[in-house]
This record gives C-alpha cells, sequence and structure tokens, in this order.
C-alpha cells in the first residue's frame, strides 16, 4: 500500500496527470503496477549469455528511474535496450579491429554513431511520455547537493580563458577584502573617464592623449563625444566647450583699487 502511494505522488508530479483526480490516479497507479508485475521478456531478443545478463541489469535500471504506463512505453523500452546492447555489440567490434589492425572499418564507426543517435532519440521518447520518477522537489535538493559540493571544491579561485593572449588564469578571490566600487573607465558599457574628457574640454590635454590612456584611436574618442558626450549629435566645437572657470579669491586678499586715469593737460 505505501508503494502504491508513493507511486501516485510520482504519477501525480507529471503534467499529463495534473488535472486527474485521486480516484483517476489510484486506478492508474494500480495499472503501473500491473504492468510492471507484468515480466518485459527481455532476454529472448539475445542469444549471447553476456549481453543477456547486461539487457536484464539495463531493464532492473531503467524500471527504477522510469514510470512504465502502458504497452507503448514498455515496447519503446525494449526496444532501447536492444540498441544499448547493440552498440555495445558493435563497440567490442571496433575493440578487436583496432587490436587487430590498429583500424577500425569506417562504416563500423557510422554504425556506431547513427545507433547511439537512434538510443538519445528513444531516451528522450521515454522521458515526453513517461517521465522520470524523480518529482520537482528531489530534483531541486539534488541540485542543490551539487551546487554545494561545486562550492566547496572551488570557493577560493576561479578559472578562466585571458581574452587576449587566450592562456588560462587563475583569480583568487575574496570578496571580504575588498569593495565593489564604479569602475572608473567605463560609463555603462562604455570604455569612458569623466575626467579625462574633463581636462580635453579645457584644453588641458589632446584627444590623442585619451586615446592613449584608455589604449583605443582617436575615432573612438570622436564617437563617445557624439554619443556620450553630445547626445544630441552636435559635435565638441570651441564654441561648446566649457569655458575657464575664474580662480577663487584667496582668503584676505582683496582686488586692488584701479588706478585714476589722468589726462595730461596740456598748456593754454
Amino acid at each position: 500500500m505505501k508503494d502504491l502511494e508513493t507511486l501516485k505522488g510520482q504519477l501525480r508530479n507529471l503534467p499529463q496527470n495534473r488535472d486527474l483526480t485521486d480516484t483517476q490516479l489510484t486506478r492508474k497507479a494500480e495499472e503501473v503496477e500491473k504492468t510492471k508485475s507484468s515480466k518485459i521478456d527481455i532476454e529472448k531478443l539475445f542469444t549471447d549469455l553476456k549481453e543477456k545478463k547486461l539487457a536484464k541489469s539495463l531493464l532492473g535500471k531503467y524500471l527504477q528511474d522510469y514510470i512504465v504506463e502502458n504497452i507503448s512505453d514498455r515496447n519503446i523500452l525494449q526496444q532501447l535496450i536492444y540498441l544499448e546492447v547493440l552498440q555495445y555489440r558493435f563497440q567490442n567490434d571496433a575493440n578487436k579491429f583496432h587490436k587487430d589492425a590498429k583500424a577500425t572499418p569506417s562504416a563500423l564507426v557510422n554504425q556506431i554513431h547513427e545507433n547511439l543517435r537512434m538510443i538519445m532519440d528513444l531516451k528522450k521518447l521515454l522521458d515526453d511520455r513517461s517521465g522520470r520518477k524523480d518529482d520537482e522537489i528531489r530534483t531541486l535538493n539534488k541540485l542543490k547537493k551539487k551546487f554545494r559540493i561545486w562550492l566547496d571544491e572551488n570557493q577560493g579561485h576561479r578559472t578562466m580563458l585571458c581574452p587576449h593572449c587566450a592562456k588560462m588564469v587563475l583569480l583568487r578571490i575574496k570578496m571580504d577584502q575588498w569593495d565593489p566600487v564604479k569602475h572608473p573607465f567605463f560609463k555603462d558599457r562604455i570604455l569612458y573617464n569623466e575626467h579625462l574628457m574633463y581636462l580635453y574640454k579645457k584644453d588641458k590635454i589632446t584627444k590623442d592623449d585619451i586615446a592613449k590612456i584608455l589604449n583605443c584611436s582617436d575615432d573612438f574618442i570622436d564617437w563617445v563625444i557624439q554619443k556620450v558626450e553630445k547626445p544630441n549629435g552636435q559635435k565638441l566645437t570651441e564654441q561648446n566647450k566649457i569655458p575657464e572657470e575664474p580662480e577663487a579669491e584667496k582668503p584676505g586678499q582683496t582686488e586692488e583699487p584701479k588706478k585714476q586715469e589722468t589726462i595730461e593737460s596740456g598748456g593754454v
């Protein structure tokens, strides 16, 4: 009875069964149990003893992982196991050819690839029709456990491919010793520095200086001025540059009185 209730819960989590009533689920679970109890005679498809043993082992594993509800699912499972055993046979033949002649016939390699494609298609079909026994919560818990293991093994570093030299780079991460700040050389995702543009507008540096500091071209600087500095498309000219700011007077400094203009008087 406990196995039947567990099976009902597994069937309820399948998308095609979520609208069924409890009575319908009970009836369906009983049919599945009846189907499982009826033996799938997979061994009759093979004559070799090793292949029979492999087929029986695969059948037990698939019945543990999948819900086989009807005759169609059983036939799909039967064909899938046959192709998997056939793949085992092809691989053994390929190993023998490689051992004797140090080469594998291309026709045999093509058969292996084609058979593997058919296996993947049947597995996908079995997934779509019957579904795995793992429900959503169990799958989520498995993902959490896998992520926790990965996090413990990759806690202090990250590995990446350098975009410049295409060599592997190891990044050691200690976020508790770093303060995230706004990047000084980007505006959104555009290479940009506000103070450099300010100095350029005040004629303190040239456009070539900015290009060398940012390691870009003069044309890129023109584009930044057009798109970022002047969104309306106006070019930065002498008329619209920021004017020089007057220097602030120092404390205690007073403006010198203007000298009174004198007019030299001529003789009368």
